[in-house]
């Protein structure tokens, strides 16, 4: 629901949402969460190697066709969050076999990189997009280098996310973690606030406050996570449980819900009078309720349960 609010608000050029502190934050904490799942679900001895790259196959697939059908730029170069997550998916699996020790320190690594590269200016202001008809504006330098630090989301320090993620899931068992709720709280408030003092850095089209994600925001970023993860197992949110459906179609909620803004949101936003408050309401109560209907197909005998394509969009 953050995600949806984040893509739906800035459609409305009126609207001065870059000087929106809390709209911005909040629209900031959707993507750590994905990445933080993608690790913390990541399971490969549940699946064998051909079913985990088939699995990586998809989402860059749909990483493409968003690429193509949505931002209509060149695929495979300015790296939307769907090939971090695939990529990550590769990663992980190489990495299956590192000690969780040597991944923090990886880990760690990243994020000093991410500390370094920003305060050295070295952010490009603009990620570099070729649309479909200026293929004379590829290069294969500025492609590595977007994947690698100044695309959308990088794999530094993006990837500390999902690293991180399968950690949390090893050293969760066994700890009772509610008393660090004493500290992550007022850590992320602390953070939050310094955050809100940095310069009001954004790229085109964009209101999220990790364009770049500075050290500040991913330790803010960090701390968010670590409440959430607190509150969600440590404490009994049985009243909750059907949110749970909810994230199972996340994978194709994230495209569709793209495709459907981008041809939509004018005719949507019209009939509301221009209201935000109630097309955002529209907006999320829509797909909701998409995200139900697609539960209750899957109980039908209709759903073929054992392709794998409709695994990974919706979940099993």
């Amino acid at each position: 629901m953050l995600m949806f609010m984040a893509h739906i608000v800035p459609c409305d050029p009126s609207l001065n949402v870059q000087d929106d502190f809390i709209y911005r934050l909040f629209s900031s904490l959707a993507a750590p969460i994905f990445l933080f799942l993608v690790g913390y679900n990541f399971n490969p001895a549940k699946s064998n190697p051909l079913q985990h790259f088939n699995k990586i196959l998809i989402v860059i697939g749909l990483a493409v066709i968003v690429d193509l059908g949505v931002w209509e730029t060149l695929p495979l170069y300015s790296y939307d969050i769907l090939y971090t997550i695939g990529i990550s998916l590769f990663l992980l699996y190489v990495m299956r076999s590192i000690s969780s020790k040597f991944q923090l320190v990886i880990g760690g690594l990243l994020l000093l990189a991410s500390f370094f590269y920003s305060a050295s200016g070295m952010y490009p202001k603009q990620v570099h997009e070729p649309d479909l008809s200026d293929l004379a504006g590829f290069q294969w330098n500025e492609l590595f280098k977007n994947l690698l630090l100044n695309g959308w989301f990088p794999l530094i320090p993006w990837f500390i996310f999902p690293m991180f993620g399968q950690l949390f899931k090893k050293i969760n068992k066994g700890l009772s973690l509610r008393n660090w709720l004493f500290f992550t709280i007022p850590a992320f408030c602390f953070l939050t606030y310094l955050t809100s003092l940095q310069s009001n850095q954004m790229r085109a089209f964009s209101v999220e406050l990790f364009y770049p994600a500075n050290g500040i925001y991913l330790l803010c970023a960090w701390s968010f996570l670590s409440v959430v993860w607190i509150l969600t197992t440590e404490l009994s949110w049985t009243k909750f449980n059907f949110l749970a459906s909810l994230g199972k179609s996340s994978l194709f909620m994230y495209v569709f819900h793209l495709f459907f803004i981008h041809s939509s949101f004018e005719w949507v936003h019209a009939s509301t009078e221009k209201n935000m408050v109630l097309t955002v309401g529209l907006y999320t109560g829509f797909f909701i309720g998409i995200s139900y209907l697609i539960e209750k197909i899957k109980l039908t005998s209709f759903y073929p349960k054992n392709w794998m394509l409709m695994g990974v969009l919706f979940g099993k």
